[in-house]
């Protein structure tokens, strides 16, 4: 059970940074990052991070990110949108490479330790 919550938390992780790399390729500004219980607030310098209390155990997040006025505000809004499930997509495909070239290596040092 444990090892599936550690699994959904890095999904959630992974698909918010995804909307985060899309705001900022975008242009837009981005106020907050936030994944289960952990805040990222954007100050003048820096970052803060801190662990909300105010909310139930839940997993999910958000980027609240503002557009670039000097931009057409449509396009940024939908790269934001795209961000996180191309992020979720990269990370699968990723996965399934990595995967595969584990099974394949894995086979073969069964044949070798076999003699077949």
């Amino acid at each position: 059970m444990l090892i599936v919550s550690l699994l959904g938390l890095a999904t959630v992780i992974i698909h918010e940074l995804g909307h985060y790399a899309a705001a900022r390729w975008a242009g837009m500004t981005v106020m907050q990052v936030r994944f289960g219980r952990i805040e990222v607030i954007s100050q003048q310098r820096g970052w803060r991070v801190r662990w909300s209390t105010r909310q139930k155990i839940r997993v999910g997040g958000l980027v609240s990110a503002a557009c670039d006025p000097g931009r057409p505000m449509r396009p940024q809004v939908l790269c934001l949108a795209a961000g996180g499930p191309l992020a979720n997509l990269v990370a699968v495909a990723i996965f399934v490479v990595l995967a595969k070239v584990w099974s394949s290596a894995g086979l073969r040092g069964r044949r070798e330790l076999t003699g077949c």
